[in-house]
């Protein structure tokens, strides 16, 4: 793997950005569809005048449509059902299958890359591998979204935490354990004010969440894996998934989770440690770090440290592949070639996340020295290291039944922390609701 090139969201190719554009093979004056889920607040109008340079070089027309996250499957699916759908997408990994098993829906690429021998410019085989079914590859990677590890060194320093464990934390070579997150959250939960009651604490989890990541940090943390496109079910059992339920068992029942964890969304853990209330936490808050920091909000200073050594001996961390993707009924199937090499390789899109996403979503070759902000150039940095020791792992589990299993977790997850289940039954419980539901999407 030639990850060492990878960024903290890596998109994908490009050793260097300036590929000649070269827009033979299409009809100038052409019109293309482009959906795609939004890259960050304001994506549309951010995105449109970095997409009118290619407008303006290739002399085709760009019909730009922004779906939602929650709900954008469904209307893809029902353009591609309607004879409608749009030329090109951007997606992700588990949205795609739906797509991909929706009658070929979604134009397999193996020639096109081939042919403009992309293949050699990759920066991670990983951009081009998490989309490739059955050996034909359904898309291009264009970014990533890596999730870290980030620690409160405010909070530290008031906790007099000696020194050494932020030094084995920021050093790939020093390893800090379960173990030693348990004595930190101990050491970070304490009481400010003199209330008698904690105000700072060394760990939240939002055990309202809907969502995939909260579980699958500590999850992937451990090695674990969900399910394969196959079908074949990691997830319920004791190896992986015991050691995440008696970790959150331990947390709640010592009393170092903050109050309503149990209906805590991610957006609300997120606020706690900008508030300087968290000490560690799990997929740094970029977008709200700026939009704060813009604000003039006084925020801790904030360090991106590595992930700690899991009991099963694993490093993990959790890694979101976005990629680009062809409709196999489109008309203009070259001209959406061109706009899906120039989207990943321009030096016009190098500009384009480089200006317009500063949270955290950097393409393809950028170092650590352009990124501006020194926390996310900081986490570029970790990144790379990390790609190069292969401590990133999947990101969403790739199968139909995936949104019924996330479920199945969330809920095993409440009832480990309200006490309704232990820790050996949520697993016990969890993997029979696992199998049943692929049982029942098969």
């Amino acid at each position: 793997m030639k990850g060492w090139k990878i960024n903290i969201v890596v998109a994908l190719l490009a050793v260097s950005f300036v590929l000649t554009f070269s827009p033979l093979g299409f009809t100038k004056g052409e019109k293309i569809a482009f959906w795609s889920f939004p890259s960050a607040g304001g994506f549309r109008e951010k995105i449109i005048p970095y997409i009118q340079e290619f407008e303006r070089k290739a002399n085709v027309k760009v019909e730009l449509t922004v779906v939602p996250w929650g709900g954008g499957n469904q209307k893809i699916l029902a353009a591609i059902a309607g004879g409608n759908p749009p030329d090109v997408m951007l997606t992700t990994r588990s949205r795609i299958l739906p797509l991909v098993n929706f009658g070929n829906a979604i134009e397999p690429l193996n020639q096109y890359v081939e042919e403009d021998n992309l293949r050699e410019k990759i920066v991670s085989d990983l951009a081009l591998n998490e989309y490739t079914f059955g050996e034909k590859i359904y898309g291009v990677g264009w970014r990533g979204d890596g999730h870290f590890w980030s620690i409160n060194l405010d909070a530290f320093r008031k906790a007099g935490i000696s020194d050494v464990y932020i030094q084995k934390m920021s050093d790939p070579d020093k390893v800090w354990t379960w173990i030693d997150f348990i004595y930190l959250v101990h050491k970070l939960t304490v009481d400010i004010n003199g209330d008698g009651e904690p105000d700072q604490w060394g760990y939240s989890y939002p055990g309202g969440s809907k969502q995939a990541s909260p579980f699958l940090h500590l999850y992937w943390n451990v090695g674990g894996h969900v399910v394969n496109p196959e079908g074949e079910v990691g997830i319920g059992d004791y190896y992986y998934t015991l050691p995440v339920f008696e970790l959150l068992n331990i947390l709640q029942s010592e009393g170092l989770l903050p109050p309503g964890t149990l209906t805590l969304d991610p957006n609300e853990t997120d606020n706690l440690f900008l508030q300087g209330k968290i000490g560690i936490y799990v997929g740094f808050p970029g977008s709200s770090y700026i939009t704060q920091k813009k604000a003039g909000e006084k925020l801790p200073e904030f360090k991106i440290v590595y992930p700690p050594k899991a009991p099963t001996g694993e490093r993990g961390n959790f890694y979101a592949w976005n990629a680009l993707c062809m409709s196999a009924a489109s008309k203009y199937k070259s001209t959406a070639w061109e706009f899906i090499k120039w989207y990943v390789t321009s030096d016009t899109m190098h500009r384009f996340v480089l200006n317009e996403l500063p949270g955290g979503n950097h393409a393809t070759g950028i170092s650590p020295e352009e990124v501006k902000e020194p926390l996310f150039a900081q986490a570029l940095a970790v990144a790379n290291e990390m790609f190069k020791r292969g401590w990133y792992l999947r990101h969403e589990p790739a199968h139909a039944a995936s949104d019924r299993i996330m479920r199945a977790y969330n809920t095993a997850t409440q009832y480990v922390l309200i006490g309704k289940k232990s820790p050996v039954e949520a697993t016990d419980w969890l993997r029979q609701k696992a199998l049943q539901a692929v049982k029942e999407v098969e």
